[in-house]
């Protein structure tokens, strides 16, 4: 009883608490730290590349289904549920050990996703640049829902990422598919 309590309070807080201003620009330092670091790596392991899609169908499709996965979904399930909220006052201790968890079951994911449901993305998730970012993006939206208290951060920078990889670097050539 106490854990789906606990969880209940998690939703509802995470959910509900939006971000300020303050947060909105430490989400934008966040994203522009991530591409910083990341489109260096990409470039240089030939992960990404520029290709810019020009379709407004694919351009809508990405960004709506982005949205619910992998940017909610996926935040609420590594971020919102396994994360302490800000106003649990949890310990250090404990705000550490579940961001590594979370950080770990998050990169995890990803190849058990590619071996299961998305066997026809494998080769992409378990390629060690791919699941190097996706750590690196992972531990950028753990940083921002600890600082903010609010999922929509983090959402917000998933879904960004993802929409920029998708249609501008590649990642829907990545993932094999001709047209998303």
């Amino acid at each position: 009883m106490l854990l789906f309590n606990v969880l209940k309070d998690r939703l509802v807080y995470g959910l509900t608490t939006l971000p300020n201003l303050q947060d909105w620009l430490f989400c934008f330092a966040l994203l522009g730290l991530y591409a910083v670091i990341a489109l260096p790596i990409g470039f240089y392991f030939d992960f990404i590349q520029v290709d810019i899609r020009r379709s407004r169908k694919a351009i809508a499709l990405v960004m709506a289904s982005c949205l619910l996965t992998p940017g909610i979904s996926e935040e609420v399930c590594f971020r919102l549920l396994l994360l302490p909220h800000p106003s649990e006052n949890a310990s250090f201790t404990t705000v550490s050990i579940s961001a590594i968890a979370s950080l770990i079951a998050f990169v995890i994911y990803h190849p058990l996703n590619g071996w299961t449901l998305a066997r026809d993305r494998c080769h992409t998730f378990t390629d060690p640049v791919f699941l190097s970012l996706a750590s690196l993006l992972g531990l950028c939206c753990t940083i921002a829902y600890l600082k903010t208290g609010s999922i929509w951060s983090s959402v917000f920078l998933h879904w960004a990422i993802v929409v920029v990889w998708l249609l501008l670097l590649g990642g829907i050539r990545e993932l094999g598919e001709s047209e998303f």
